[in-house]
Order: C-alpha cells, then sequence, then structure tokens
C-alpha cells in the first residue's frame, strides 16, 4: 500500500537486504519496494535567521544550509539546527576556520551565519574618548601598537588589548619625563 505524501514530508527509505538509503520528497505517493521500509518525517522549516549545520556521515562533509526554506536532510546526513547571531554596529564575532587555521574578524551590523568549520566568539568593540587610549598586542607577529581616541576600536583577527588608559593631559606650565622601556631612551614631552 503506498505512503501519500505532502510537500513538506520525505520518507528515508532504506534497503534491508543491501543496506541502501535514499530520501524521497513530497508531494508523491510512495510505493516500497520488496526489501524497503520507510520512515515519513516533516522537513525542518526554517526562517531567515535559522540554518541547519549538517554532517554526512558517508564522507565527513560539513556544510551549513540557511533559511528561509523547508529543509530536507540526504540519507547519510547528521545535523543540528541553529540560530544566526544578531550583531550591532558596536560588535564582532572572532572567527576561526577548524580546517584551515585561518582567523577573521566580522563586524556588525549583520545578522550573522557560522560557516561549516567555523569557532567563534562574539565581542563588543572598545569606545575610546579623546583623552583615552590602550596597547594592541598581535599575537601573530608579537608588535605592539598605541590606539589612541577619539575611535571605535575593532579587533583584528590576531589582536588582544589592553586596559583602556587615561592619557595625561599636560598644561603649559607642565612637563613629565619618559622613558622607552625596549630601548632605554629618555626625554621629556612639555604641555602645549
Amino acid at each position: 500500500q503506498g505512503v501519500s505524501l505532502r510537500s513538506d514530508q520525505y520518507v528515508f527509505i532504506e534497503d534491508k537486504r543491501s543496506g541502501q538509503r535514499r530520501i524521497e520528497q513530497g508531494p508523491l505517493v510512495w510505493i516500497p519496494g520488496p526489501r524497503e521500509e520507510g520512515k515519513v518525517q516533516d522537513g525542518i522549516r526554517l526562517s531567515s535567521t535559522e540554518y541547519v549545520f549538517v554532517q554526512n556521515t558517508l564522507t565527513g562533509e560539513r556544510r551549513v544550509d540557511r533559511g528561509p526554506c523547508i529543509w530536507f536532510p540526504g540519507p547519510y546526513d547528521e545535523w543540528d539546527q541553529g540560530t544566526s547571531t544578531w550583531l550591532s554596529s558596536t560588535e564582532y564575532v572572532t572567527v576561526q576556520d577548524q580546517m584551515t587555521g585561518e582567523r577573521r574578524v566580522d563586524k556588525g551590523p549583520c545578522v550573522w551565519f557560522p560557516g561549516p568549520y567555523d569557532e567563534w566568539v562574539k565581542g563588543s568593540s572598545i569606545s575610546l574618548a579623546c583623552t583615552q587610549y590602550l596597547t594592541v598586542f598581535n599575537k601573530l607577529n608579537g608588535k605592539s601598537s598605541l590606539v589612541k581616541g577619539p575611535c571605535i576600536w575593532f579587533p583584528g583577527p590576531y589582536d588582544s588589548a589592553s586596559d583602556v588608559s587615561e592619557a595625561l593631559v599636560l598644561q603649559d606650565d607642565e612637563y613629565v619625563k619618559l622613558k622607552d622601556i625596549s630601548t632605554g631612551t629618555r626625554w621629556v614631552h612639555r604641555g602645549k
């Protein structure tokens, strides 16, 4: 006897002798073969902010399928449903592709979806006033740099920032003695 499938349904079919699997999507009437067993299931409804992380158990291939759609799996797919991440104009995600090792920073505003091999951490930019600064250390090349306000600072893929510090404001009759700890050079900076 045949099984009637709606357009948002599928049947997972397995041949009990050969072990072969396949998926048939509706709308259709499925009539099982002599050694076939089938299980009717509903497709997964994905909104425009949802996705499905899919791994093919036969090939090991991974992918991310985004909505909006009614999603149907392949015969060897395992999946997890997820929701995208909303990034405001002051937010970002630091992403590392676990397959290639490549790192990147994706900034908002946007609706952000991960890739199939991505690991990520969400963060917020740092707002610096005109008398503030921070020191940035690049973990890839080992160099440090100074970021002065006013600005909104977003990190690079390998950046690590110090805490925000307040600059010294010097009056006309004030000065400060400075020493560069890496070179030992000393100098005096006078107020203006």
